[in-house]
């Protein structure tokens, strides 16, 4: 029996009995036959996608899950569902990352070239784009790398293409798990902007379910680097606000 078939079959069964529904309530709500659920779930056949995603939803298995178990079935369409739900780090996003790495804030910025704050965050948001000339300097103003210049101005999305050879998949490999070692120990020196890259660059090649597989792995990261720095912001506003009532 495919090992992959028979976690899959272990995880629905699992899910399905936590919340107290039999094989064929849980078939009945996600609108699949209970043969079909049966069969899955004792691991002797591959579920279709789009059914596969209805029972996800029908037992309550949040999106990020679904993302992780959809990477796991090795189908060309997994891993479409999967590219199709993580869209590639835009420009803008990108933009936004630089600014806040070089200590600058919004007003600044727009002081700098003479536009309004709103502008600069309508660039940030993707929303619309610097002409050409005035990309090129505001890259240069927040000290972007060759590379990071280049993963901005590519038709607004992080097309990185750096001089060197692309990353391999065992290239990617050992760079996700030295960055899940890294945090796993509390080591969140890695910049955002390194993480977007990757996680562009393996968008691009996620229509393989071993690539799809990675991009989940980096958006994994990426969401615990955010949830990191939210708690870290949190943090500060906190003490500001002790330090203001003393």
């Amino acid at each position: 029996m495919c090992s992959t078939r028979r976690r899959l079959g272990v995880l629905l069964r699992e899910q399905r009995e936590a919340l107290g529904l039999s094989q064929r309530q849980a078939a009945r709500i996600a609108s699949i036959a209970s043969s079909t659920l049966s069969r899955w779930e004792s691991g002797t056949c591959d579920p279709r996608v789009p059914e596969l995603q209805s029972l996800l939803s029908a037992l309550g298995v949040d999106g990020q899950g679904s993302l992780r178990i959809l990477a796991s079935q090795d189908t060309p369409r997994a891993a479409r569902a999967v590219r199709h739900e993580r869209a590639a780090p835009s420009g803008g996003e990108l933009l936004r990352v630089l600014r806040v790495r070089a200590g600058l804030s919004l007003v600044e910025v727009a002081s700098q070239f003479g536009v309004a704050t709103s502008t600069v965050s309508r660039w940030e948001s993707s929303l619309s784009r610097p002409s050409r000339t005035t990309l090129s300097s505001l890259l240069l103003f927040l000290g972007a790398s060759p590379e990071e210049r280049l993963c901005v101005e590519s038709s607004g999305l992080a097309k990185v293409r750096s001089a060197s050879n692309e990353l391999s998949f065992s290239d990617f490999e050992t760079e996700l798990s030295r960055l899940e070692q890294s945090f796993g120990v509390g080591d969140f020196s890695v910049g955002e902007i390194r993480i977007l890259q990757l996680k562009s660059l393996l968008w691009w090649q996620a229509t393989d379910p071993e690539y799809a597989r990675l991009l989940t792995r980096v958006q994994v990261i990426h969401d615990r680097f955010t949830e990191r720095r939210g708690r870290a912001r949190l943090g500060s506003a906190i003490a500001e606000s002790s330090m203001a009532r003393c």
